[in-house]
């Protein structure tokens, strides 16, 4: 009994100390192996490999600290029912691919799950930190290193678009990731941000990724600072930042000419969400009308879940139906928000909602709730201190 207890102990602080660091490290390297493969036409299932065995070690960890975890697990389990049911009102049933889908959506509730119970301390939080800084560092050598000889595997889009995005695999992931890592240090020292070298390379990361929804990110970042800051002339500041934001959307949509032709020919709405509307009403709309019965609006249930619109609000409805999508967000929201959220975490979070409205695939992509947990270590870090 004293050597299982001990076990234990030396178990619970090396997961504190070295779980989140070594699943970041992981992640990038992986994501990195299969982006190179996809830009010379291959194909590797590496990555589906190691995160399905990382998803089966955290909810073993998970259920071996049920008393901890129960409410968190009882919701998964919730989640299978309702998974199950609406697959089997389809004619089609179940799929290979859709069962990979569902363990995406919980990937992020197992994991974060797990560092609801293996908190880092302060560490191990120091560790994490290091690790991600290093990583935006390297990243951005990587990405001015694309942009300089125009290395087509560090590019973020496969055609001629601007951008480059280093490491990271799509320009989803490369969004997401640098609205966390603007976050991150924007709460780790909410006063001195701006004096951090490493923040500036950040905001430069960000220009260089081309994503829109990143750009007008940015832009917002800037008035949530603004808004939340003690600055001399701080309301005139603040209007500038406004029309600032108003004219870079100005500049996004009718003066960039991958935009300006989309928006001349399909309209704002369409150039904004990238054809993302265009999908929903072309192609999931039909979906659902032709396939669903009562129990799917309720329960959710698709056989290609390829037919998403590819914003995130929908697809959760498309995938999960009403009932599931609140027990969905609900487990979601709980496993996160370990913290009270005051007027400048609200913003912020806010504004990631925005993201996740025009770029998508934020709960489906495995690799982003480990940056989201770096992001709330930062937040509480600076709590504690």
């Amino acid at each position: 009994m004293e050597r299982l207890s001990s076990f234990n102990t030396r178990l619970t602080k090396g997961l504190e100390t070295y779980l989140a660091p070594m699943l970041l490290l992981v992640f990038v390297a992986v994501e990195f192996y299969a982006k190179f493969q996809r830009y010379v036409a291959q194909t590797t299932n590496l990555q589906q490999i190691i995160k399905g065995i990382v998803f089966i070690g955290l909810g073993s960890l998970l259920l071996w600290h049920f008393k901890k975890t129960k409410k968190l697990l009882i919701g998964i389990l919730l989640l299978a029912v309702i998974f199950t049911i609406g697959q089997l009102s389809l004619d089609s049933g179940f799929s290979k691919e859709n069962l990979v889908v569902f363990s995406r959506f919980l990937f992020p509730l197992v994991l974060f799950g797990c560092f609801n119970v293996y908190k880092p301390n302060a560490p191990a939080r120091a560790l994490l930190f290091r690790c991600f800084e290093g990583f935006l560092l390297v990243n951005f050598a990587l990405m001015l290193w694309g942009l300089f000889t125009q290395t087509y595997v560090l590019k973020t889009y496969l055609g001629d678009r601007f951008g480059f995005n280093g490491f990271l695999i799509t320009s989803a992931t490369s969004t997401y990731v640098y609205l966390c890592a603007l976050g991150y240090f924007y709460f780790k020292n909410p006063d001195s941000f701006y004096k951090k070298l490493l923040f500036w390379i950040t905001v430069c990361s960000c220009l260089i990724v081309g994503t829109k929804t990143l750009y007008l990110g940015v832009l917002l970042f800037a008035l949530l600072v603004f808004i939340n800051g003690r600055f001399l002339y701080k309301r005139p500041l603040t209007l500038v930042g406004i029309s600032a934001l108003i004219v870079g959307i100005y500049f996004l949509f009718y003066k960039v000419p991958i935009f300006r032709e989309i928006q001349e020919n399909e309209g704002l709405l369409t150039a904004a969400l990238s054809y993302r509307d265009q999908l929903l009403l072309n192609q999931t709309f039909p979906y659902i009308q032709e396939n669903w019965s009562f129990l799917n609006y309720l329960f959710g249930g698709t056989s290609d879940f390829s037919l998403r619109s590819q914003m995130d609000l929908f697809d959760v409805l498309y995938f999960w139906g009403i009932l599931g999508a609140l027990l969905y967000f609900w487990a979601y929201f709980t496993a996160y928000f370990t913290f009270k959220l005051n007027r400048r975490t609200l913003f912020f979070f806010l504004l990631m909602v925005f993201a996740v409205l025009l770029s998508g695939n934020f709960f489906t992509y495995t690799s982003i709730p480990i940056y989201l947990v770096i992001l709330r270590e930062a937040l509480i870090s600076q709590r504690l201190d």
